[in-house]
């Protein structure tokens, strides 16, 4: 592999990634345009429900980002034999672990939303959103694991095809159920978290298929291997960081709809909406924060192998620098590229989500606080994952962490001591990521002067 870091290459891993973000992230969107038509009160629910979702979903994520960065890793010091026997270890993780809380959720699940949700309506909504949307889960997981793969062997179009094809599915499920058409019942709520599942089960089965016929044979994926509780544990071992990191990441997020909830419910679908345009904002991001970790990984894993081989040394620390700042400049290109028409035809797209002109209106302002915070996040999160990239997992927990509790203790203080606007209450998300940036950036110039100790 030539090792030259260019803008092409970058975002020709990147691009695949950020297609597979976009149609996932429609799957959610278009849940909440549905929603949003049924009434405000669902629209609130359908804020909560999504997120607890998500909650569970992104710390069991965290696992497979262990994965992919193992997969880099191994892949960069040539052993693609080892490969296989890594990825079937994750589904199998993924899977029972879904399952595991899949059960937990019908035993304790309406008791904890319940302590936490003030208004009975949008409890009652979000229990019947989540009672279907929850089945989702060990499908969602297992898709997870296969994107880890291609992630991590830097193979990313079929991604990119498999969510596409399952963003057109749940569009087409949602327009079925969600209100009656074509024959079908009318289902509200709990009709676009079913077309969420199976479109969920949908993108596993092409994964399955594809995998079987292309990487099968070089990776030796579907190989019969014995269970190993010391490889479990050594993906482990780099993951569980990760998982706590994304537990509390989006917990905090899930507590910040909570204190939103208590300003009303008016506000909470206010911030649905802005929560759905902030994701469309920073789908580029997760494209070029995959790109950055797998390939800081893959550079260090072809540093290792230097010792064991006669080839050529790289100089690692400036490729990694050079792979940062071309790919925040192109995660910015790509914001811009999002928001720009987003703000030109704003009263237009936010009219998708409501047929109430007032809350189209209330939230422009949500929307254009969010749409700054996302060139911030850009940079945050792509020099943050250069961390997780060295296999720095805990060390980025820790990181998180401290960011975390800020971001809780302001979003206490503006929301509940100063009674603050829904757009005021968004700044939140610019002092979490002015937070990641200085801190990370500590760090990597610590591991900096580690390694030159070291040489």
């Amino acid at each position: 592999m030539n090792e030259r870091v260019t803008y092409k290459r970058i975002f020709a891993i990147a691009f695949p990634i950020i297609l597979s973000q976009l149609a996932q992230n429609i799957v959610v969107i278009t849940d909440t345009m549905f929603i949003g038509h049924i009434g405000e009160t669902e629209l609130a629910a359908a804020a909560l429900g999504t997120i607890f979702f998500q909650v569970l979903f992104m710390f069991m994520f965290g696992f497979s980002v262990g994965t992919q960065i193992t997969i880099a890793r191994v892949k960069g010091e040539n052993h693609e034999k080892s490969i296989g026997r890594i990825f079937q270890h994750s589904a199998f993780f993924m899977f029972c672990s879904a399952l595991l809380i899949l059960l937990l959720y019908h035993i304790a699940g309406k008791n904890l939303l319940s302590m936490l949700v003030s208004s009975e309506t949008v409890l009652n909504s979000t229990m019947e959103y989540l009672d279907a949307r929850m089945w989702g889960l060990p499908f969602s997981l297992v898709s997870a694991s296969f994107m880890a793969f291609y992630i991590g062997i830097a193979r990313t179009k079929i991604i990119s095809y498999a969510a596409i094809t399952i963003g057109i599915i749940n569009i087409i499920g949602d327009y079925l159920l969600v209100f009656g058409h074509g024959g079908f019942p009318v289902m509200g709520i709990e009709g676009a978290a079913i077309a969420s599942v199976f479109s969920e089960i949908i993108f596993v089965i092409i994964f399955f298929a594809v995998s079987i016929t292309k990487s099968n044979k070089r990776y030796r994926l579907y190989r019969r291997f014995p269970l190993h509780g010391s490889l479990l544990g050594r993906l482990l071992k780099v993951s569980y960081p990760t998982m706590l990191q994304f537990l509390f990441s989006f917990g905090t997020y899930f507590c910040f709809l909570i204190l939103i909830e208590g300003m009303g419910q008016r506000s909470l679908a206010i911030a649905n909406i802005t929560r759905s345009c902030y994701n469309i904002f920073l789908v580029p991001v997760w494209g070029f924060t995959s790109t950055v970790a797998s390939l800081t990984a893959y550079f260090l894993g072809r540093e290792r192998s230097e010792k064991h081989e006669s080839i050529e040394k790289i100089n690692t620390t400036s490729l990694i620098n050079t792979l940062v700042l071309k790919s925040i400049l192109l995660g910015c290109i790509c914001i811009t590229a999002i928001v720009l028409p987003f703000f030109i035809f704003s009263n237009t797209l936010l009219g998708l989500f409501t047929k109430d002109i007032s809350i189209v209106r209330e939230s422009i302002n949500a929307v254009l606080v969010v749409a700054t915070a996302s060139y911030i996040m850009c940079a945050a999160q792509i020099i943050f994952n250069v961390i997780i990239g060295h296999e720095k997992t805990k060390q980025a927990f820790v990181i998180e962490m401290i960011v975390i509790a800020c971001y809780i203790l302001y979003a206490w203080f503006i929301i509940k001591q100063q009674h603050c606007s829904i757009s005021v209450a968004w700044t939140t998300e610019h002092l979490y990521t002015l937070l990641i940036i200085l801190l990370s950036l500590g760090y990597l110039r610590y591991l900096r002067l580690q390694r030159k100790r070291t040489q």
